[in-house]
Order: structure tokens, then sequence, then C-alpha cells
């Protein structure tokens, strides 16, 4: 297989949609591990060499992803809550839900970022991710200050940050491997798995009666 240097940013494009989509089927399958550039190749349509021309190494690939999740989810919930003029805390904890259960990967790819991705990304790969971080977080205080505006102004600050804390613990303790469940359940440690959504549904209420306890 020969190597053509793309020669139009719809071309870039294209490779970097490409490479990201064969990562994304390689974690989705076989997770962090699973993921290299030579199963990324074997994917694509070109060759191994080449992917080092858009990403250094497969944490790159694996923060494009997840940047790219982020992007998703954000358009996704601004969308949900523009269509609405007011909320209840049980329908935002409803809206919010619907936004994060179709984005499993988020999370999944969260867990790694600050476990092995930050360290072997470049840097101006780190500053564009949380660039986009930053405009979820933005996100959130908008949707907190429109349907919660009494609460006091550090109680919805701290608000976006516990959401984020709060999705990360849930959905790695009820998203299992079999192993883990086995190893559980051998111990009497789980009759069952609890859903993500209900849990996190339930504990979002918790934070935002605090939060408007605090009015």
């Amino acid at each position: 297989m020969s190597f053509l240097r793309a020669r139009s940013e719809e071309e870039i494009v294209s490779r970097q949609d490409e490479i990201l989509a064969a990562g994304e089927t390689l974690f989705q399958r076989s997770g962090y591990n699973g993921v290299n550039f030579k199963a990324i190749s074997d994917l694509a349509t070109f060759t191994r060499p080449t992917i080092y021309n858009y990403y250094k190494n497969k944490d790159e690939v694996l923060l494009a992803l997840l940047q790219r999740e982020l992007v998703s989810w954000k358009a996704e919930f601004t969308a949900k809550i523009a269509a609405v003029d007011c909320m209840t805390g049980e329908d935002y904890c409803r809206y919010l839900t619907q936004s994060v259960k179709p984005h499993p990967n988020l999370f999944r790819l969260l867990a790694f970022l600050f476990s092995s991705m930050e360290d072997n990304c470049r840097l101006e790969n780190l500053r564009d991710f949380y660039g986009v971080v930053q405009e979820a977080f933005v996100c959130i205080d908008t949707s907190v200050d429109r349907f919660f505006p009494l609460a006091s102004q550090r109680s919805r600050r701290d608000f976006r940050f516990q959401v984020v804390a709060l999705c990360l613990g849930l959905h790695t303790m009820t998203s299992l491997s079999d192993k883990q469940t086995a190893a559980l359940r051998e111990i009497g440690a789980i009759d069952e798995i609890p859903a993500f959504s209900e849990l996190f549904s339930q504990g979002v209420l918790t934070l935002l009666t605090a939060m408007e306890r605090k009015c």
C-alpha cells in the first residue's frame, strides 16, 4: 500500500476521521490496551507510518475521540435545554441523564485521561481538549444559571465539578467487566449491578436539592 500525502483540508479531515473510527472500534472491542497503530492501520486504508502524520501516539487518538464525544454531548444537551422555558429539579435530572446515556465512551475515555493520556499527549492537543472542556462547563453553568438562579454563585460553580465526579464514579462502578463481576459475586459483594441512569439521576437530584437549600 503506497502513501499519498493528503493534498487538501478535506482529505486531512477524512483521514483523521478514518483513524478515529478505527480507534473507536478497537477501544469498544478491546479497551485501552487494544488500541495501537498497527491495529488501526489494519482497519484503515493506509499504512501505519501515515498515522504518525496526524497523531503522535495512541493516546492522542483517544484524546481526539474523547474531545469528539464531549462536543457531541454538549451539542445535544444544549439543544435539549434550549427547547424548554423552565425546569424543575426532576426535569433537569431527566434531561441531563438522557443526554449522557448515549455517550458511554465519554466516561470510559475520561477514566484514562488522568492516568496516562495527559502525560503522553502534546501540549497543543491538551490545550485544544481543555478548551472544549471549558465550553462544556460553560454549558452546564448556563443551564444551572437559567433554571436555578436563586442558588448561590459558589454552589452553582461547585455543581459542575460534582456532576462530572458523579458521572465518572458511577460509570466506573456500574460498567464492570465480566471478570470484575464474577470476582465480586464470588465474594458475595454484589447480587445485581444497579443501572447507571437511575443512580446518576438520583445523584444529580441530590446535588440540586443541596444547591437550592443554599439559596
